[in-house]
């Protein structure tokens, strides 16, 4: 069987690979690219849910709601989890004789075939931590060292110019390190067929520094935007020098993938989607505020700056003190997880926590319990406002994207309350009240499109939102005729995702070239295929051929 080697470099924006490229900073990249047959990927409703990585590895572009956000809504009890490792055996499992090497593939499971190395130092915070054979993540720990930015690339602390120097840093530093382990996994593992190597440092620089990628961004002229800039140079470099050394190394008869699925730009959705729009639902039916407002008028006489958050505070702290009396602390979501999860799940669970960064026993020895799937939200800042949620019409659930709207409907919810033949006129209530907001800085409509996803509201297994709202581009702020400026607030995340992914296919036989566009969903055949693989009947998609081009129709958005 041939090899193949493939290096996803995460969320990795094609444009700001080429700009680089382009202009002579990321040399080992550019001669890649020049050998390469190259493609443009779309993943024009998957990226919107977060659900690229499990689409991919599932080989199917059906997997969960694409208006999931990340996260999945219990109606029993009120509760949001996050959504964890992939369910099902991904695509190179299904075709017998692959053997397989995967460091780092974001939501891939433990329990499985191949060698696994997962959480080293992904960016995805539901990753399982644990390695295919037991113990083999602590061996790495041992030699390599933890990744320097696992979990700090969280904090989102864009206004400490010590973060972004040190966070920077660290990303490029775990790049490096990544690279050395999966040489190393390459030596101690001969015989193998496939090795996936997920990359994340592109994906946690962009959502760090991701004011930088355009200049009319509220924070790009902050005062630790010119370094963040540069930060997300370095690690771009980093990943060039990584990609580099890995390649050179390489067997010769080695195909080489390097892809992203999806890519970054500046962030339009965090801060409206989970705070601005909870707010406004809130104050719209209680009549009263939950989250403090800062002095507004002193704000549009200063000329509507961004909120730069106290240097010893992070974001979350930050809108802690702007929480009106008590929020849901983690205990009491805990004791709703406990009805929803076997304990034995949740001790494993909390057993791992306890021991702190480094992999357990327990979750190398039994990768069923490593495969929890279900954490619970307290710490996303619309589950503050779930004591509220069981007496609202609608409420807004946690996501990492665009906004999305639950109508609190008798029947489905414990404790609903819109009759269902209400419904109808409740999402339109909703859709109203948030159509008609403004930007507080600008004065234009603060909303894109509100879309209804829902045909049959008590069907079951459908999307957990029933409305989904789409942003316009840098909102910290917004004014409401009813209920006046909600905001502003600090921005958290300054980077979020796009639809554009790439391809780029090297080896015996490739020919290079532009080969047009074409969807997220033919990179798993297009990995099987280099294989000498057929894929398997339930795989979506066709091989990307350069003989063949097929484009991709551009959607909305």
């Amino acid at each position: 069987m041939p090899r193949v080697a493939a290096i996803a470099l995460d969320a990795a924006e094609i444009d700001v690979l080429d700009d680089l490229i382009d202009r002579g900073e990321l040399p080992a990249l550019g001669a890649l690219r020049n050998r390469s047959a190259r493609y443009r990927l779309r993943s024009d409703s998957l990226y919107r849910g977060t659900l690229v990585w499990e689409a991919f590895l599932a080989g199917r572009d059906d997997v969960g709601h694409s208006t999931g956000g990340g996260f999945a809504f219990d109606s029993d009890s009120y509760t949001c989890f996050e959504v964890g490792p992939l369910g099902t055996k991904p695509f190179y499992e299904r075709v017998p004789g692959i053997v397989a090497i995967s460091l780092d593939v974001p939501h891939l499971a433990l329990s499985g075939s191949g060698v696994r190395v997962c959480g080293w130092g992904g960016h995805v915070l539901t990753s399982v931590r644990g390695s295919v054979p037991p113990g083999l993540l602590e061996e790495i720990e041992d030699q390599f060292g933890a990744h320097q930015a696992f979990r700090a690339d969280h904090q989102y602390a864009w206004h400490r110019r010590e973060y972004v120097e040190s966070i920077g840093d660290s990303l490029a530093q775990g790049a490096q390190h990544r690279i050395e382990i999966a040489g190393w996994l390459r030596e101690r593992f001969p015989d193998w067929d496939l090795m996936i190597v997920g990359m994340s440092e592109a994906h946690s620089a962009g959502e760090n520094f991701g004011h930088t990628l355009d200049e009319s961004h509220p924070l790009a002229s902050t005062a630790s935007a010119a370094l963040a800039g540069r930060k997300l140079v370095d690690v771009y470099r980093a990943l060039d020098d990584a990609v580099g050394r890995f390649t050179a190394s390489l067997p010769r008869d080695t195909a080489l993938v390097v892809f992203a699925l999806h890519g970054m730009t500046v962030n339009d959705a965090d801060l409206p989607s989970q705070v601005l729009l909870p707010e406004l639902l809130y104050r719209m039916q209680r009549g009263r505020a939950q989250l403090r407002d800062l002095d507004q008028e002193a704000w549009i006489r200063a000329g509507c700056p961004p909120v730069v958050p106290k240097a010893a505070v992070t974001w979350k702290q930050h809108m802690d003190s702007r929480w009106i009396g008590s929020r849901p602390g983690r205990s009491r979501f805990r004791r709703f997880a406990r009805r929803l999860v076997p304990r034995a799940m949740l001790d494993a669970r909390e057993r791992q926590s306890a021991r702190g960064h480094r992999a357990t026993s327990e979750m190398g020895t039994d990768p069923e319990l490593a495969d929890l799937d279900q954490q619970p939200t307290d710490g996303s800042v619309p589950s503050w406002y779930r004591s509220a949620w069981p007496s609202l019409r609608a409420f807004a659930l946690p996501t990492f994207s665009e906004a999305r709207v639950r109508i609190n409907l008798r029947g489905r919810e414990r404790d609903g309350v819109v009759p269902l033949d209400d419904y109808d006129r409740v999402c339109s209530q909703v859709e109203g009240w948030v159509r008609v907001s403004r930007d507080a800085r600008t004065g234009a409509a603060a909303v894109e499109d509100v879309v209804r996803t829902r045909d049959d509201p008590l069907a079951p297994g459908g999307p957990d939102a029933d409305l989904i709202v789409r942003w316009a581009p840098g909102l910290d702020a917004i004014l409401h005729p009813e209920v006046g400026m909600i905001g502003p607030y600090p921005f958290r995340r300054t980077g979020g995702h796009t639809p554009h992914g790439f391809a780029w296919l090297s080896g015996a036989g490739i020919q290079p070239g532009d080969h047009g566009e074409r969807p997220v969903r033919d990179l798993p055949p297009t990995i099987l295929a280099l294989l000498g693989q057929s894929a398997p009947c339930d795989v979506h998609g066709q091989p990307l051929s350069p003989d063949a081009p097929r484009p991709v129709p551009r959607s909305a958005g």
